[in-house]
């Protein structure tokens, strides 16, 4: 991960109680993987990880994605 190229590529992101809430709870999740895999965990400061602690790739999120939107019956 790398800095914003430019100070007007930094964004601020409004939140509500409710995804506060949900990353909290993301956050003990890690907190538990981290003490479970001990050394193997890679600390990368990552909002969600594999629960080793490494990035997700980003081709398995959109196919989760894609099956999501097709389960659900949503319009492509």
């Amino acid at each position: 991960m790398q800095s914003p190229k430019s100070p007007s590529s930094v964004r601020t992101i409004y939140i509500d109680d409710d995804l506060i809430r949900v990353l909290k709870k993301q956050k003990v999740k890690q907190n538990i993987e981290k003490m479970k895999f001990g050394t193997v965990y890679k600390e990368h400061n990552m909002v969600f990880a594999q629960e080793t602690g490494e990035f997700i790739n980003p081709t398995a999120v959109n196919q989760l994605f894609s099956r999501f939107i097709r389960q659900s019956k949503l319009p492509d």
